[in-house]
């Protein structure tokens, strides 16, 4: 099971890479729109998750995945 997981891992990073060079060939179109499209969505869930807003049950991730 993880060799399973080591292999997923591997096929995203290639996947981000692919990404990574069309957001730097052309940000505005294709596959790099989406890619930086994508990397802001993580990028917000990542800020919520580090600075959380307490919500008015406490919970340090209420209001997470309501984004």
């Amino acid at each position: 099971m993880a060799v399973l997981g080591e292999i997923v891992i591997y096929v995203m990073m290639v996947f981000v890479l692919i990404g990574a060079v069309a957001a730097v060939r052309d940000s505005q179109s294709g596959f790099g729109k989406e890619f930086l499209q994508g990397i802001h969505a993580i990028g917000y869930l990542f800020i919520r998750l580090f600075v959380p807003e307490r919500g008015v049950s406490g919970d340090p991730m209420a209001g997470v995945s309501a984004g």
